[in-house]
């Protein structure tokens, strides 16, 4: 593939970054004010010529009457010029898109009361409202010839709905009218009516554009529910009469479509049927008329997600996790192994094609890095840096950051990222934290800024801190990401306690200050760790699962403990009873802290009001804190500042 000639003058003229770009300045302690002044980079699309770039920033807006994580999308030209807003104001704006030709830029943006597709010239130039919906659009797409937009949204409420709110006569039964995900498009110029092509009857969930335009291959299953994923599975619509065929049923559930460049085949990510959130995940080729798919070669964690072709149509381009970083890599068509591209260390966050597939852009971190944005030639890896957001925290401290490994007690090795104490001295023992990931299948990788509770300012504050990639985490291979079924708080609390053993033997933690926390999974680690220890002589246990029984029955991912237990509650009841720290609750000395969102759908805030009340009645210290309208994840800045606040104020006082 070549790359244009404008991009190797540019490659000349410009400071490729190192990977890893050493950070210096002022011994200034890190504060919960400077973690709020950290954005992140989004949807970074480089044009074509690799001259311009497009981008989303995403930081927290806050004053007097607002707490929210505010987007803008930006375009900026890579001759020293300054970005330039897509929609100047408060509002916001994201996933910026490039027109086929380059001309034109789509974005959402929440001007209207909701979001909605806009268009404005490249370059600059009034921005045009293309939609005009009601319930909010989730993701869209140019077709091929520029002429058209694809987009997804919420099923739009009946008309009868409508009026049961309007008059305060609204009601929801469950299993009745489950939330769907509808496919539309629209021509792309203001006024224009949206034809809906799919959707209703079944979700979608993604969908890839015909390079001829005729029609869209577009993944769905029965509902948007998360219980519903194992019914994944790929359509194609033929837009000139509407009709819906399936792609193949040659292979079990199925997502993340992509067309071919020539219009003959899909690729996509499919799974064994009876898929769980472990499996084991392959790459297919299936023909669009035809029944035929090939599997192409195992990836290095058989968990790849497909972000577009090759221009020549010779391979597929993914990112995947690879032990303690995320990367990206290419899978050729022939069957042959896949090759990894880049970065050679730190995190991808996300990773975009130019319309042409010659530039890739990407934002990435590192350990000694924050969050910027990227692009790269797609022949070879050669990075450009294309934002300064995070310039502010810069000239902060950076505390060094390793991988580490460690044996656990079956002889498994185990990997985990370590994270010292700002002003660390050799010799000396500090207070450990140990901070236990979600999923089980999620990955704690090489980084320090990003984290579900800020690293440099645990570091500055004295503490070690431990993030482990137990078994069952993502990372290294299909085995390893099974090694928990039907062992959740057996073996991964051993890796867990094998790691502290490590770091007390090398000299590094303090077996008299040690503490533990974790989200979701890492919640039920935590909970179900102090009913098994002492050692721990604070914890925080955020978002956390302390009885499978009730979880399993009020939970929206209800198969989640059937799957990693092989049973349910009506088969082998004593079984899910046996994992639950609920049942040994008598045992916990620890003083836990607990934290929670109010409108968590995934973990019920009835887990951790659960465990606090066994806790206080037994005369345990705890405290818990909960935070209405947040979900799994608390995403308020004032109110992730205040939990930020709770857990350090909880740590400080038992581990100092």
């Amino acid at each position: 593939m070549s790359v244009p000639v404008l991009v190797l003058v540019l490659l000349c003229c410009m400071v490729i970054h190192p990977v890893f770009a050493s950070q210096t300045g002022a011994e200034e302690e890190w504060t919960i004010e400077d973690m709020m002044e950290i954005a992140t980079v989004n949807d970074v699309c480089p044009s074509s010529d690799g001259t311009k770039v497009i981008y989303t920033v995403i930081k927290p807006l806050i004053n007097d009457t607002k707490s929210e994580m505010h987007s803008q999308a930006y375009e900026k030209r890579l001759d020293g010029s300054k970005p330039r807003l897509l929609l100047a104001g408060e509002v916001s704006t994201s996933s910026p898109r490039w027109s086929p030709d380059e001309t034109k830029i789509a974005f959402l943006s929440d001007s209207s009361g909701t979001n909605n597709i806009w268009v404005v010239p490249s370059g600059g130039g009034e921005a045009t409202q293309v939609t005009n919906t009601e319930t909010p659009v989730i993701s869209f797409a140019w077709s091929p010839q520029g002429d058209t937009i694809a987009f997804t949204m919420p099923k739009p409420p009946t008309e009868e709905q409508i009026k049961r709110e309007e008059e305060k006569n609204d009601r929801t039964v469950a299993g009745e009218n489950p939330p769907m995900i509808t496919l539309w498009t629209i021509p792309a110029e203001p006024g224009a009516e949206p034809v809906k092509v799919a959707g209703g009857d079944c979700s979608v969930t993604d969908f890839s554009w015909a390079p001829d335009g005729s029609s869209i291959a577009f993944s769905h299953q029965k509902t948007a529910e998360i219980s519903d994923l194992d019914t994944m599975d790929i359509s194609v619509v033929r837009l000139s009469d509407g009709s819906i065929s399936p792609l193949t049923t040659a292979i079990g559930p199925k997502g993340n479509p992509l067309f071919s460049p020539d219009g003959t085949s899909v690729a996509c990510i499919a799974g064994p049927v009876g898929s769980t959130t472990f499996s084991n995940y392959s790459v297919y080729i299936a023909e669009v008329d035809g029944d035929n798919a090939v599997r192409l070669a195992p990836t290095y964690d058989n968990f790849p997600t497909l972000f577009g072709w090759s221009a020549d149509q010779s391979f597929l381009w993914f990112t995947e996790n690879r032990g303690e970083q995320k990367k990206i890599g290419m899978l050729p068509v022939d069957g042959s192994e896949p090759e990894y591209f880049g970065p050679p260390d730190g995190n991808v966050l996300s990773s975009i094609l130019d319309t042409n597939a010659h530039m890739i852009g990407f934002s990435w971190e590192n350990a000694t890095s924050p969050d910027e944005g990227y692009i790269t030639p797609a022949d070879s890896f050669s990075p450009i840096k294309v934002t300064e957001i995070n310039d502010c925290v810069r000239s902060l401290p950076v505390a060094e950051t390793e991988i580490i490994s460690w044996e656990s007690s079956d002889g498994l090795r185990i990997e985990g990222v370590l994270t010292y104490p700002l002003h660390y001295e050799n010799g000396q023992k500090y207070p450990l934290i140990v901070n236990i990931h979600g999923g089980p299948v999620d990955t704690f990788y090489e980084t320090y800024y990003s984290d579900v509770f800020p690293l440099p300012i645990l570091s500055s504050e004295g503490y070690a801190v431990l993030r482990p990639n137990i078994r069952g985490s993502s990372g290294r291979g299909i085995d390893f990401r099974m090694a928990n079924v039907e062992d959740w708080g057996g073996m991964d609390f051993n890796d867990v306690m094998n790691g502290v053993d490590y770091l007390i033997d090398e000299g590094i933690a303090d077996p008299d200050r040690l503490g533990i926390m974790g989200h979701s999974y890492g919640g039920y680690m935590t909970d179900w760790t102090v009913t098994q220890t002492d050692r721990f002589k604070a914890a925080v246990s955020y978002a956390g699962l302390s009885d499978l029984i009730s979880f399993t029955l009020t939970t929206d991912a209800e198969q989640l403990i059937p799957d990693y237990l092989n049973t349910n509650v009506w088969g082998d009841y004593e079984c899910i009873k046996s994992h639950s720290a609920i049942g040994s609750v008598k045992n916990v000395t620890t003083p836990v802290l607990f934290i929670h969102g109010e409108a968590d759908t995934r973990i019920p805030p009835s887990q951790a009001q659960e465990m606090y009340t066994a806790l206080a009645l037994q005369g345990v210290p705890t405290r818990m804190v909960t935070y209405p309208r947040e979900g799994h994840v608390i995403s308020e800045p004032k109110h992730r500042m205040d939990y930020w606040q709770e857990s350090l104020d909880w740590f400080d006082k038992y581990l100092k």
